[in-house]
């Protein structure tokens, strides 16, 4: 099929713009264009029948076609091989455009979960948008997938970007040869937007650092365009949080600390720690003793009150030239401390621990079980069994220690002790469904 008819397909992720770019500026225009909006209910699919355009008489019907939404994919340009393409996208700040899809399928009631359990839920899905609807275009598929995705988008005509807009939109425009518009109207914002400005902020200081797509979309702007606002020098941890976050926490205070008893993550409580063994001649004794104070870094819940006196000492007392990698939990942090101060200041520890402001057994049992975390990531099995054996040392009714136990016991094939373990934490706690199916699944 070969054509001198013009095809711009615009695949866009949802929430960048792509209806308002519709609704305000190409369907002006049809006298000149076919239009199709593909949305969330009109994908057409690499090996769909295509009913969208088969009713159309292209043969007659010598307009330009425009194609755009988020369920763009390969078999649109399969369909149009032949006639001249034009292949743009439209990218968006990751944790915003989160931040707006969840108010959408919040309101829409197609999500019940609040704003941090949405993003962890949506981790990566920039990357795995565009290389599941353009598969054949990814160069090595060995590579990671945000790797991947740049292969993806480097084969696009064009990246634009919903933060230069209205730049970007009247340079889409300007590429349909569109030479006068109305003015675009934001008359799509979601209700109520300004109730969550809090929310989103203590949001993007939370994933910023830890969320790939981030690091993705901010590689994007720095490698295509003059990137205006930020370099990608400003997000290391120490300077984002100098020059972003404390002005913020400074002024929203009392909002902040209830953010932090309702809201807080294993990632933002990462951010911090990491921040502060980084840290230069700026002081975060304030942020830390507040996060740590209200942080629940262990898988069964138990709320540390005192960490913060054991950290603070360790970031004021104790000179170190390590520095956790960024993608380590926060429990794996946690060890990391505690390990440090008992191998570099026993007499230290002593001290502190006379002070009482841990139980000393307690404290024993978390540390081997934050340490079997620790070994678990970095994959030193055998050291994580026995940290898990000296847990349940000191405690056998605590079922957290048999099912990290399953897990390492699984990872050495070791199936049958995996089911042991199991077995006991069904019988410590015989109403937690996920033991059961666990143990089914083996």
């Amino acid at each position: 099929m070969v054509s001198n008819r013009k095809v711009y397909i615009i695949s866009h992720l949802p929430k960048t713009g792509g209806s308002t770019l519709v609704a305000h500026c190409i369907e002006m225009h049809n006298d000149r264009f076919l239009v199709f909006h593909l949305g969330e209910r009109a994908r057409i699919g690499i090996n769909n029948n295509f009913a969208h355009f088969e009713e159309f008489d292209f043969v007659s019907n010598q307009k330009d076609v425009v194609i755009i939404g988020h369920q763009v994919d390969e078999g649109v340009l399969n369909y149009f091989k032949g006639y001249d393409i034009k292949l743009l996208t439209i990218l968006r700040q990751p944790i915003k455009r989160y931040f707006s899809h969840y108010n959408m399928v919040k309101g829409n009631g197609h999500f019940n979960g609040n704003i941090n359990s949405f993003i962890r839920e949506k981790n990566n899905f920039i990357s795995l948008f565009f290389v599941s609807r353009f598969p054949s275009f990814v160069s090595n598929p060995l590579d990671n997938l945000q790797e991947q995705c740049k292969d993806v988008l480097n084969k696009f005509s064009n990246v634009y970007f919903l933060e230069d807009a209205p730049d970007s939109f009247n340079e889409i425009l300007g590429l349909l040869n569109i030479k006068y518009n109305p003015a675009l109207k934001d008359d799509r914002r979601t209700e109520n937007y300004k109730d969550y400005m809090l929310e989103e902020q203590l949001s993007l200081m939370s994933y910023a650092l830890v969320n790939p797509d981030c690091n993705l979309y901010y590689d994007l702007k720095e490698r295509e365009i003059d990137y205006k606002r930020l370099s990608l020098n400003d997000f290391t941890p120490h300077l984002w949080y100098k020059n972003y976050c404390l002005p913020f926490f400074r002024k929203h205070g009392n909002e902040f600390r209830q953010f932090m008893i309702s809201e807080l993550n294993d990632g933002f409580l990462k951010s911090l720690l990491v921040a502060h063994i980084q840290k230069d001649s700026f002081d975060f004794n304030l942020l830390v003793h507040t996060a740590i104070k209200y942080a629940t870094v262990f898988e069964n819940r138990v709320h540390m009150l005192n960490l913060q006196d054991l950290v603070d000492y360790y970031l004021n007392k104790i000179e170190v030239s390590f520095r956790i990698p960024d993608n380590v939990p926060s429990e794996y942090q946690v060890a990391k401390l505690f390990k440090i101060i008992e191998s570099e200041n026993v007499s230290t520890l002593k001290t502190i621990k006379s002070r009482d402001l841990l139980e000393i057994e307690n404290k024993n049992y978390e540390l081997e079980i934050a340490s079997a975390r620790l070994y678990i990531g970095e994959n030193k099995l055998d050291d994580a069994e026995q940290a898990l054996n000296n847990a349940l040392k000191l405690k056998l009714t605590v079922p957290i220690a048999f099912f990290l136990l399953s897990k390492v016991c699984l990872m050495k094939n070791k199936k049958h002790k995996a089911k042991m373990c199991l077995e006991k934490c069904m019988e410590l706690k015989p109403n937690n469904i996920n033991y059961r199916e666990k143990y089914l699944s083996i």
